[in-house]
C-alpha cells in the first residue's frame, strides 16, 4: 500500500486539509470532522445538498480553527467552554453538540446563502459508534462511518 496523501476535514464536508503527518486517537485522525454546519432544523449539512460548501477553506492546528471564503477569514479557538448545547442529527443518531458563537454561524450562512449553525463536537456528546464488523467499533464525531478506511 502506498499512501499518497494525507487530508482532515475539520469541517464536515468543507474543503479538505492536506497535513503531513497524522495523529489518531480513539474517535480518529485529531482535528478531523469536529465541527459541522447543520440546517435551522438541527440537521447536517453536507456538500451533497449544498455544494458550495467545498469553496469553505479551513485550517486546523491545536490553537484555532482557521475558516476562510471569498478572500475574509476567521479563527475559532481550540478552547471553548462548551456552554450552549444543541441537539443535532446525524443520519439516524442526534447527539449533544456545542454551538459555536452566533457570528460565524452568520457568517457561513451568509456565504452560503443558507441559514445555518456551526457546532462542534464536545466532551458531552454522546459517542457515536459506527461499525461494519462487529469485532471493532470505533467512536466517532461527526463521520458518516468510520473515522479511518
Amino acid at each position: 500500500m502506498k499512501i499518497e496523501e494525507l487530508c482532515i476535514y475539520p469541517i464536515k464536508s468543507a474543503r479538505a486539509q492536506k497535513i503531513n503527518q497524522m495523529t489518531i486517537n480513539h474517535e480518529g485522525p485529531v482535528g478531523d470532522r469536529q465541527w459541522m454546519l447543520v440546517d435551522e432544523a438541527g440537521k447536517f449539512v453536507t456538500q451533497r445538498t449544498l455544494p458550495k460548501l467545498a469553496t469553505v477553506e479551513v485550517f486546523y492546528d491545536d490553537t484555532a480553527l482557521t475558516v476562510g471564503f471569498q478572500k475574509m477569514f476567521f479563527k475559532i479557538s481550540t478552547k471553548n467552554s462548551f456552554q450552549r448545547q444543541v441537539k443535532v442529527q446525524i443520519w439516524n443518531d442526534t447527539v449533544d453538540a456545542a454551538l459555536e458563537p452566533d457570528l460565524y454561524s452568520q457568517a457561513l450562512s451568509q456565504y452560503l446563502g443558507v441559514n445555518l449553525r456551526l457546532v462542534r463536537y464536545a466532551p458531552f456528546s454522546q459517542r457515536r459508534v459506527r461499525s461494519h464488523s462487529m469485532e471493532w467499533k470505533p467512536e466517532v464525531r461527526f463521520a458518516d462511518g468510520r473515522p479511518v478506511q
